[in-house]
């Protein structure tokens, strides 16, 4: 009995299908496929997380000379880079959005890190109802924080890796190291 699958058909090769491409061609077609790569990695739209955008990056030079910086949300696409630095889900980011905008909630950038030895840690920030964990480094860890003026924000002693938690915050002036603290044990910090 025969099969009643049909035999495929080969075909000779054609000259256009056994071209080999040049090697400028191949060079120019990789080279756009890691420009384009790098460009959705550094937008953000290509990672890890499932694609949302990575915190902003700020540095010593965006702080000032107290303990809390408050952020200048005058600058085109400020207010947007300081809410993409808090973790929140959307629509409570979009709450403080519009406090912020009202002006009953300001912005402010605090920085943090471990000045004794990097053993895990752990601090919460507390302003205007929203807390947000950090694990203090050697390296400066900047958080964005909301603060209604007048008011004070809460650090609070989440995790001791070792001893005590070590904490410092930093300013234009420099490091300003806090008193040590035990896990709950809290300090207010005056916002601008």
């Amino acid at each position: 009995m025969r099969d009643p699958t049909p035999e495929p058909i080969l075909l000779p090769p054609s000259a256009a299908t056994t071209k080999q491409a040049s090697p400028l061609v191949l060079f120019a077609a990789f080279g756009t496929a890691i420009a384009v790569g790098g460009a959705f990695i550094a937008n953000g739209r290509w990672s890890d997380d499932g694609g949302t955008r990575p915190p902003p990056a700020f540095s010593k030079d965006d702080l000032g000379m107290e303990l809390v910086t408050r952020l200048d949300l005058g600058k085109l696409g400020a207010l947007d880079r300081a809410l993409a630095a808090i973790d929140l889900p959307g629509p409570e980011r979009e709450r403080l959005r519009t406090e912020v905008l009202d002006g009953r909630t300001q912005l402010g950038l605090i920085g943090f890190w471990d000045d004794r030895d990097v053993d895990g840690d752990t601090i919460v920030v507390t302003g205007a109802g929203v807390r947000q964990s950090v694990v203090l480094q050697k390296n400066l860890t900047f958080v964005v924080t909301p603060y209604q003026v007048g008011n004070t924000l809460l650090l609070t002693a989440l995790h001791d890796g070792g001893g005590s938690v070590t904490v410092s915050l930093m300013t234009r002036h420099g490091p300003q190291p806090l008193r040590r603290l035990m896990v709950g044990d809290s300090i207010e910090v005056s916002a601008p």
